[in-house]
């Protein structure tokens, strides 16, 4: 991938998160002035919700501002990607990305208040699922497949693990089993083998700490530290998002992948500055 295509593709990026975000944004608007916007019933809503107050509480509109920070990224941090790495030799910028448009496909978790599908086995809800799925592996292999080649890998060469990368998220979440009938109060599908997953993104985000501890040893110390902590950060951050269910932990989310994204991209461009 040269740095002409992917000045393109991170401008077309930003058109197309934009324009979904307005898409999805604008029927937003539309269910909550009609009063159509439909929450969690209540036999969704965790037993442990109830011995907590306040800040810390369940609260609807918390879920829809965690997802609606998580989608809205997307076209922000594409649109910087573009205009502040565009004559930049750097393959995190590839990556980078892709993991913004992971973050927008958070933005298909709220049709199902817009469309009240909390009890409806529909084509809509799986495939919403479906493309939740792709972004949640997606941001989890996208880092990943940055530290594990950024050593013996030519900038050009990028694109290549990029399809790699989309096609691998692509197919696990097709063949992902999910259950339409088990909504979670945070507008999320229940997908089988909870567990396993859960543990295997854990793992995965392990390796990719110590990947990028690794394969930034060319770096100064100092720069190879704070992109790791940068990475920890945000992605950390995106994680809560995807879980938040109160206004602190959509704040706490919030301020961690902010933070984190600014500590990263502030450190690749910084490295790649005189490059």
């Amino acid at each position: 991938m040269t740095i002409r295509m992917r000045n393109t593709f991170a401008l077309g990026s930003f058109f197309f998160s934009a324009a979904a975000v307005i898409t999805v944004g604008l029927s937003l608007a539309w269910a909550i002035v009609t009063g159509n916007l439909a929450p969690p019933p209540p036999s969704l809503l965790p037993l442990a919700s109830a011995s907590r107050e306040g800040i810390f509480g369940f609260n609807f509109t918390a879920v829809l501002g965690a997802a609606a920070f998580s989608a809205l990224s997307a076209p922000v941090l594409t649109l910087s990607i573009f205009l502040n790495f565009e004559k930049t030799k750097s393959q995190e910028c590839v990556y980078c990305i892709a993991f913004f448009l992971s973050c927008l496909s958070e933005g298909v978790r709220l049709l199902i208040p817009v469309f009240n599908l909390w009890d409806a086995n529909t084509a809509l809800l799986n495939g919403a699922a479906r493309v939740m799925f792709f972004g949640r592996l997606m941001a989890a292999l996208s880092f990943f497949t940055c530290a594990v080649t950024l050593v013996n890998t030519q900038y050009r060469e990028s694109g290549k693990y990029f399809i790699i990368l989309v096609c691998s998220a692509a197919f696990f979440s097709a063949i992902i089993p999910v259950n339409t009938l088990r909504l979670l109060p945070n507008c999320t599908v229940q997908a089988g083998f909870t567990r396993v997953t859960a543990v295997c993104q854990t793992i995965l985000f392990l390796l990719t700490v110590f990947a990028f501890l690794f394969v930034t040893k060319s770096y100064e110390k100092k720069d190879a530290l704070i992109l790791t902590l940068g990475y920890v950060l945000f992605f950390s951050g995106y994680r809560v998002l995807t879980v938040a269910d109160s206004f602190f932990f959509a704040a706490l989310g919030a301020l961690c992948f902010i933070a984190g994204m600014r500590i990263y991209l502030g450190t690749v461009h910084k490295i790649y500055m005189w490059k």
